[in-house]
This record gives structure tokens, sequence and C-alpha cells, in this order.
């Protein structure tokens, strides 16, 4: 109880005074009921801990997360005691005493290093993650550097490309700047593309594979005729097409254990190279031709047009009007 004032024949706002007593006076002290509310912490200062009148409203707050050391803090959890919040600033209505305790969790900032089967860091898109600490729960990762409650985590499922590509339930302990490299099923594929009329690479040929669920990938040839995605998700039944002057090929192939080279033949000519080596006197001049590839529709390679020839007739000779004068002109070995 806290003095309020005096009342009746006696007048004051201070606990002592003085009265004269030239008759009978009735005087009355009016108290105020006030309730302590005490705040328990580990980690930071409370604001709002101390007396307050009886039915008022007390704030009460922190500061979090506190950073403890490099790499390492608490994070509130939860207010328990006369009230149950997860919030940093609350109201408490004080119709009695209150004590209040703040309640923490230690924090480990991860790297997480995500990389292929070629240990090659895996970008774009970043890579979904979800692993599972030790009481159940489900965490999303996503980001390369986070930070998790201290514990121990197995990864649940990694996705990328909405592919999964993680090795679910490997385990990861978190520290102060630890970091985890998280292996995904993620490898390359070399798809060679040659023409299948000459055997030669294609080169500039537009190359585009899509895996089961409907994801695409593409890319062209180089001047090897080689057509290079350094990053794609596990899958079976990757399914294939390769073009080049406005013909198509289908090809299908899988992507599971390990790198994948695919050969791809396409009917189309080439560029063809020849060369001309010429004597003269003992000196040898080199020439070359290119013939190139003609412009092609469909499958069907259009034969040149013949060259107009002038009409030819085969001179007639004259008959003659006697069988003397025809025997006559045979030559002596054709005649009989």
């Amino acid at each position: 109880m806290i003095f309020q004032e005096w009342l009746g024949d006696y007048k004051g706002k201070t606990p002592s005074g003085s009265i004269k007593m030239d008759k009978p006076k009735t005087i009355t002290a009016e108290w105020k009921r006030q309730y302590f509310l005490a705040i328990n912490t580990t980690f930071g200062t409370a604001t709002g801990q101390g007396w307050y009148d009886e039915n008022s409203t007390a704030k009460v707050s922190i500061q979090t997360p506190i950073e403890t050391s490099q790499g390492e803090r608490q994070i509130l959890t939860n207010w328990s005691g006369d009230i149950d919040s997860k919030n940093a600033t609350n109201i408490v209505i004080m119709g009695g005493p209150k004590r209040l305790t703040i309640e923490w969790q230690k924090q480990h900032q991860v790297i997480i290093s995500l990389i292929d089967a070629n240990s090659r860091e895996v970008t774009a898109p970043q890579p979904k993650l979800r692993m599972i600490d030790e009481v159940g729960g489900r965490v999303d990762v996503a980001s390369d550097k986070m930070w998790l409650n201290s514990g121990n985590y197995t990864l649940d499922e990694a996705k990328w490309h909405e592919v999964s590509v993680g090795k679910a339930g490997s385990k990861y302990t978190t520290g102060p700047n630890v970091k985890w490299t998280i292996h995904l099923e993620i490898h390359s594929a070399n798809i060679t593309i040659r023409s299948s009329i000459t055997g030669l690479p294609v080169k500039g040929a537009e190359v585009v594979v899509k895996h089961s669920n409907g994801e695409s990938f593409n890319t062209t040839t180089d001047q090897n005729g080689v057509a290079t995605f350094p990053q794609l998700p596990v899958g079976s039944g990757y399914n294939g097409v390769a073009a080049s002057q406005g013909i198509s090929e289908r090809f299908t192939f899988d992507v599971l254990n390990g790198n994948v080279d695919v050969t791809s033949r396409v009917p189309v000519l080439t560029e063809i190279v020849i060369i001309v080596v010429v004597l003269f006197g003992g000196i040898g001049l080199v020439g070359y031709f290119k013939v190139f590839r003609p412009k092609m529709k469909g499958r069907e390679v259009p034969e040149p047009p013949a060259e107009e020839q002038p009409e030819r007739s085969l001179p007639i000779e004259p008959k003659p009007e006697r069988l003397e004068d025809w025997y006559e002109s045979l030559k002596p070995q054709e005649r009989k």
C-alpha cells in the first residue's frame, strides 16, 4: 500500500503534518494499493519491472536477438510465468503481483555450401532445402548463410528445378560459423551432335533436353558439335531434341550416377573442306575448297536441276535406189 492523502479536518499530500486541536477533529488517511512486477532474464536487460497501481497496465519489453559471440546469439522464444507470449513487447494488467520469465534459445550462424557431383557450386536457381531438427520440427533453408537453433539436423528434402536432388537422411550439426557442405545429385552432360550423312560434328545445332517432370534446359553445340549442360538434375528418361537446318532428331538418355556423354545423329550435310595438292616441277601448291551445307526442307535433299540440253538428231543415210548401189556402198569386210 502507498499513502495518497489526508482527508477530513486536515488535508495534505505528505505522510506527516501538523493540526491545531481546538476542537474534536476527524482525519482519514487515503491509501492506494500497488503490486510489484518482477522480470527474470538470463540475457539482456528487460524494461517494465517495478511497482504499479492496482488494475493499471504495465508495458514490458526485451531486445532480441542478443549476440553473445561471433557466430552465436540468443533469441527470445517465450515469456512464461504470469503471461504466455512470444512477442518482444507485451502489456500486463496489474491485478496482483506479477512475475515473468524470459526464455531464450541459442542459435548459430551456419554457412551452407551446395555443390554438384563435380564439386561445383549450385546457385541459380537457389535450391530449396528442408531440414528436420532434434524435436522433429521442419526448417526451410532459403539462403547460403542463416541462423539456426543450436543442435543436430537431418536433411529431409532438397529440390532444384522442382526435382529432388538431395540425399535424405544426411546428418549435420550446428556451431559458430560452421560450414555445411551438402552434396546434390546434379551432374553434367555432354551431348555430341553428328551428321548421319557425313559423320562430322554439327556446329550451332539447337539442343533441348526435358526432364520427366517437364523442366527444360537448352543450349547450342560448339564448333566440335558438343552441347554442354554443366548441371542437370538427376533423373531417368530425359527426352532430347537436336535441330539444325530445319531438321530435328529426337533422342533419350538418363542422368543417374555420374556425368553423361551422349551422341545423337541428325541427317544434315556438314561443311566439308577438300584439300588439293598440285605439283608443278617438284613444287607443291596447296589449295582448298569448302563445300557448304545446302538449305534443306524436311529430310529430303533436293536434286540439283538438270541442265537443259538441245535436242540432237542422228544423220539419216540416203536410201539407195537400187540393190546394186547399196551393195557397192558396203565396205569389203561387210560384204558376203
